[in-house]
């Protein structure tokens, strides 16, 4: 049967993408684009559910022992971490990997770098558009609050601090 042989692909390859990220934590030459890859498949839906939520785990394991100064690993795992968030529902039954995405993406609005607090509210606005149907459980006047504030305020503002006082009321 092809389908279910392109799942058992699909299941082994994510677990590679998996194994290399312990296999090479902090070897840039390989985290980077690992993380960019990663994010071309969650793009497609090549990513199988069973292994999106030790994506997260191993991205934010990779960016707990990293420089806090690494900008580009820091935006490559924005872009993972809100394609993890457009996994359909069906996937995530229990909400343990949005709740885990969704708690990291809100300490990446506090980052200490604009651009990576600007990156991330921008694409946070765009996953909760785009994927709206799987947000579907959150009230609609909180959702059209989030995204107010995600849209309105000054991620960019070189003041990191008053931007972690707006993040906190979100």
């Amino acid at each position: 049967d092809e389908a279910g042989e392109g799942v058992v692909t699909l299941a082994a390859v994510s677990r590679a993408l998996v194994r290399m990220f312990a296999r090479y934590a902090q070897d840039d030459r390989v985290i980077l684009p690992l993380l960019a890859t990663l994010d071309q498949l969650l793009t497609h839906g090549l990513v199988h559910p069973e292994y999106c939520l030790q994506v997260i785990e191993c991205i934010k394991t990779e960016l707990n022992h990293s420089p806090k100064k690494d900008v580009k690993k820091l935006l490559g795992s924005i872009k993972v971490t809100c394609g993890l968030l457009g996994m359909p529902p069906e996937a995530d039954p229990a909400r343990p990997l949005r709740t885990t995405c969704l708690l990291f993406a809100l300490s990446l609005l506090g980052n200490r770098f604009p651009k990576v607090r600007a990156s991330t509210a921008q694409q946070l606005y765009t996953v909760l558009l785009t994927f709206s149907e799987s947000f579907a459980d959150v009230d609609d006047d909180a959702m059209d609050d989030v995204l107010a504030a995600l849209m309105d305020r000054h991620w960019d503002s070189a003041d990191a601090a008053a931007v972690r006082a707006k993040r906190d009321g979100l």
